[in-house]
């Protein structure tokens, strides 16, 4: 079982959490609930490190550890005799929300083949948190294509490894972790300006959208001159089960500092143009595409040592990485990740660009296009773009919520020219995305 973690671990691995679904699974039992009592076995017996088959292994480790309320509790709450269990994933939705953290896990089934999204965009005010507002994880194959670094210490937690935006900061500090934040354009941990807002989530047929702004969590009241970024917020749609879109927005007061897209890979990526390619150890592939900024350097790089804090079993062994060297002040990221089987071929990907009303940029990826807000707060009263003639479906994002429009098409010079107005009876979703 590979989980997705966040915050500080020394070891990437599954936690056993007999102590939450002991007293459950024994008070389901008492109750006579067989029901419940069979999902929650399940969970006890499969959840956990090493699986049931490894439970006497578990037991003595914790008791050497001064735990003894896991043997005590696996008492209690496991019968032997008990040979019903029943996995409760296929009854159980595949998209999932917690408001409290602000973070999505989505699948495109309960299958051993499914593929998976993560995404997430949480506060970052206490002890061994992270700075990954926005960072994403796309699972698939029964590995992690990409996923944040886990660790312990200040440098992994910063962003560049957590699968978000770097943007650099100004500013001067005597803190060693506020330091690191500065050096690595970093979110700020424990003190920035404010917590992500304007967080949008969603899930229609066939798709997940996210959405947040994390302006101030680049920014740090505390340190003296770190307030440069303006603007920082990701877009992203996953596009089951194969697609995953972001489009990042950061906006710097003067030009000259960097801005960085980052993502880690459990293999090095080979660089062809404005695509790289990352081989697991299985055969398939991770294809992203940077679409825009046009002309952007990529690279990618084995992880740093990090005296010694990235956790121990973390299948992340490199990182890829999206720059403009020539340091814009206000700078787009379109980014397009295909998983793709073993001998597979990735979808053709195209950047388009809207033609008239509200700036939009967006991509198409084979015959689906999708569309993204050039500006997040900008209001949109029209919009036009066009695309190949083969483009079938449409998703267009940060539209107003809940609310009619009109998506029209036509062919014009062998190309498709579509048009979105506001009013009508096609309808965006609780984000603001039409799907078309």
């Amino acid at each position: 079982n590979l989980p997705y973690q966040f915050a500080d671990s020394a070891s990437y691995e599954n936690v056993d959490n007999i102590r939450i679904l002991g007293p459950m699974a024994l008070f389901a039992r008492m109750s006579g609930d067989t029901g419940r009592y069979a999902k929650l076995r399940w969970m006890i017996d499969n959840l956990a490190p090493g699986n049931k088959n490894y439970l006497i292994n578990r037991i003595q480790g914790t008791m050497a550890g001064a735990s003894p309320s896991f043997p005590i509790m696996y008492f209690l709450a496991v019968d032997p005799d008990f040979n019903s269990a029943v996995d409760p994933r296929p009854s159980l939705a595949t998209d999932f929300y917690s408001p409290g953290i602000d973070l999505v896990s989505s699948r495109s089934s309960w299958g051993a083949d499914a593929s998976w999204f993560v995404w997430k965009s949480s506060w970052n005010s206490v002890d061994h948190q992270y700075s990954d507002a926005n960072a994403i994880g796309f699972w698939r194959g029964g590995e992690w294509l990409t996923k944040p670094f886990t660790g312990y210490g200040s440098k992994v937690a910063c962003s560049d490894y957590q699968n978000t935006l770097a943007i650099q900061n100004l500013g001067t500090t005597n803190t060693s972790f506020w330091q690191d934040n500065l050096d690595r354009g970093s979110q700020f941990a424990y003190n920035s300006k404010e917590d992500p807002m304007a967080v949008s989530v969603s899930f229609g047929p066939g798709y997940t959208y996210t959405q947040s702004d994390s302006t101030k969590t680049y920014n740090n009241p505390s340190v003296p001159g770190a307030n440069e970024i303006t603007h920082a917020s990701r877009s992203s749609i996953y596009l089951k089960p194969d697609v995953v879109v972001t489009y990042d927005r950061a906006t710097h007061k003067s030009a000259g500092l960097f801005t960085r897209y980052w993502l880690n890979t459990s293999a090095q990526a080979t660089v062809s143009g404005n695509s790289a390619t990352m081989t697991t150890s299985s055969g398939q592939k991770l294809v992203i595409d940077t679409l825009l900024p046009i002309g952007a350097t990529l690279t990618s790089t084995p992880k740093e040592a990090l005296d010694n804090q990235p956790a121990a079993n973390d299948p992340m062994k490199f990182r890829f990485c999206a720059e403009d060297l020539s340091k814009p002040s206000d700078i787009r990221f379109l980014n397009v990740l295909q998983g793709v089987d073993a001998g597979g071929t990735k979808a053709s990907t195209l950047t388009i660009q809207s033609s008239g009303g509200t700036a939009f940029e967006g991509a198409v990826i084979g015959t689906t296009a999708v569309m993204f807000k050039k500006n997040m707060y900008d209001s949109v009263t029209s919009l036009s773009f066009t695309v190949p003639a083969g483009t079938t479906k449409f998703f267009v994002t940060g539209l107003v919520p809940n609310t009619g429009y009109t998506l029209t098409t036509q062919t014009v010079a062998g190309l498709l020219q579509v048009t979105v107005t506001v009013g009508g009876s096609q309808s965006t979703d609780s984000a603001g995305v039409l799907s078309a």
